[in-house]
């Protein structure tokens, strides 16, 4: 049995919530532009989740109403059987989005960890701001490292799933230590959800040739962890 530890929008979840927040809330040509100035190492990732929830904010953008567009987010195929299948090894998802969109969809109850960011707001209701998780390949690797070394585990016991640039330097230290890497590659519409993600770190390319599988259903996980 390994223990499993996944990334969360794109590998669990098919869309990105920023991008469907931004939508949303009419700036996603200037959610864009952010994204390209961080892409360009103008902007840190801090900085970039921080102009991203001041638009929110400068909307007064409701808890009720926020919550209803992450709730129509799309699970990756095989989700809800995946989950079943988990008995007491999910041990953590790893997200550099919202981690209220695994609350929302049912997932954090089968994770004994959840990393990531999360939306805070007033006794109105009406967002004030966001938790922070530094969400990138250094920051998600250093926080698989703390992760194993705290619950005694070494990297061979660790099944990661992940779907872009930002997994790198976590599938990379995992298939260079006797783990398991898994590319998750959801069908989509071709939008630009993971644009930063995925030119993050290089080609997405890069990313496949150090998984043990590239898959589109999270129903081919499971024989990897029982």
């Amino acid at each position: 049995m390994k223990f499993l530890i996944t990334d969360q929008d794109g590998t669990l979840i098919v869309e990105a919530p920023f991008t469907s927040l931004a939508i949303s809330y009419g700036f996603h040509e200037k959610n864009m532009r952010d994204v390209n100035r961080y892409m360009q190492r103008e902007l840190s990732y801090e900085e970039l989740t921080k102009v991203f929830v001041d638009e929110l904010i400068s909307r007064n953008a409701k808890r009720r109403d926020i919550e209803k567009i992450l709730k129509g987010l799309t699970p990756v195929n095989g989700l809800s059987s995946l989950l079943e299948r988990l008995n007491g090894n999910g041990l953590a998802v790893l997200s550099g989005g919202f981690i209220e969109v695994s609350e929302i969809h049912g997932i954090l109850p089968k994770f004994k960890e959840h990393y990531g960011l999360r939306l805070l707001y007033n006794e109105g209701g009406v967002i004030s701001g966001r938790t922070h998780f530094e969400g990138t390949s250094e920051g998600k690797l250093l926080t698989l490292q703390r992760i194993v070394t705290s619950h005694d585990l070494s990297l061979r016991d660790i099944c990661y799933l992940g779907d872009s640039g930002n997994d790198y330097l976590v599938a990379k230290e995992l298939v260079n230590n006797g783990g398991t890497f898994i590319m998750v590659q959801p069908e989509q519409d071709g939008d630009e959800s993971h644009h930063y993600k995925k030119h993050e770190y290089g080609e997405i390319e890069k990313l496949c040739s150090l998984a043990s599988k590239v898959i589109s259903s999270l129903e081919e996980v499971i024989p990897f962890i029982e």
